[in-house]
């Protein structure tokens, strides 16, 4: 009996992967509206996907790992363990993470209202967004090794390497103007306002923290 009630309890959870945002948040944020709730499962996505970052670079992380029996087996189609922890695993995840979102934004293209069939992807279908994100991640860690972690021409390198974060900062720049021209009014918008302020301060933050000394002693 107690095996069928369960079973009942985990089917009503269903509904609410499949559908959207505030079912998922609807005790923490009752009086949260639709748009806020998806922007804050996003957030969460990205702050999860930080945090196994961080766990990524924890010194000795190999060592644990290979002491689990047949984890990291150098076998025929067995990922080893110096990809799964490092600077390479921490490429390989953020480029899974980069896939995942530039996926969700090529099919939100053009999509002005929630009326869009569309928008109901980006509301709701939690659970096999997740799913997507983490089979994509999974499948990043299979890359061959060579140019995508090894670089063979230092200055080609750092010239790319240069080019791209002027890019990205001037891109940064252009998006947080138009958000607040678009998105925004003077004398309303407060949630719009505190997201990109948000994004901005910690985009600023990050750069600072990234040129400190202590910080390029410990990841020159």
């Amino acid at each position: 009996m107690g095996s069928v009630l369960g079973l009942c309890s985990v089917a009503s959870w269903i509904p609410c992967l499949c559908g959207s945002a505030p079912c998922l948040l609807c005790r923490c944020c009752p009086s949260g509206n639709n748009s806020t709730v998806t922007r804050l499962i996003y957030a969460l996505f990205l702050l999860v996907g930080v945090c196994v970052a961080c766990v990524m670079l924890i010194p000795g992380m190999e060592e644990q790992l290979n002491k689990i029996p047949g984890f990291c087996e150098n076998e025929k189609g067995v990922v080893p363990c110096n990809i799964l922890v490092g600077y390479k695993a921490v490429y390989r995840l953020c480029f899974g993470l980069a896939m995942f979102y530039l996926l969700l934004s090529l099919l939100m293209i053009k999509v002005k209202s929630s009326s869009d069939p569309r928008a109901a992807v980006h509301n709701g279908f939690w659970f096999f967004k997740f799913a997507t994100a983490v089979a994509i991640i999974i499948g990043a860690f299979f890359i061959p090794e060579g140019t995508f972690t090894t670089e063979g021409n230092s200055r080609c390198w750092y010239a790319a390497l240069l080019s791209a974060t002027a890019l990205n900062y001037l891109l940064s720049l252009v998006a947080v103007v138009l958000f607040f021209v678009y998105y925004t009014h003077p004398a309303s918008c407060a949630e719009n306002k505190a997201f990109i302020s948000v994004n901005m301060l910690l985009c600023i933050g990050a750069s600072v923290m990234s040129i400190l000394p202590k910080i390029q002693e410990s990841q020159p």
